[in-house]
């Protein structure tokens, strides 16, 4: 087990592909989900989430188990997450 990037490449190499992925509020099955319920991304920001984490472990699939860009020898995941705190002027935001 790896526990960061440099590790990973003192042991197997420097990568070749190095790739990000980022969400999306404008992806149709977020916007078909949020039109249905006739609501936007500011009342159900989980909708993104989880959007996110079906493709996301699609993608992990597709390059691991599929191996649809070669064999994978090592991988890191590194999640950034934002989060927001406000005062009490915007009590009534649902984020």
């Amino acid at each position: 087990m790896y526990f960061d990037g440099i590790a990973i490449c003192s042991n197997v190499g420097f990568p070749y592909i190095f790739l990000t992925f980022t969400s999306n509020p404008n992806w149709s099955a977020v916007q078909n989900i949020l039109s249905s319920m006739n609501l936007t991304i500011v009342h159900r920001p989980d909708i993104v989430v989880r959007v996110f984490r079906i493709k996301f472990e699609q993608l992990l699939i597709d390059l691991t188990k599929k191996k649809k860009q070669g064999r994978v020898i090592a991988c890191e995941l590194s999640f950034v997450e934002f989060k927001f705190i406000m005062d009490n002027n915007h009590s009534s935001c649902p984020l």
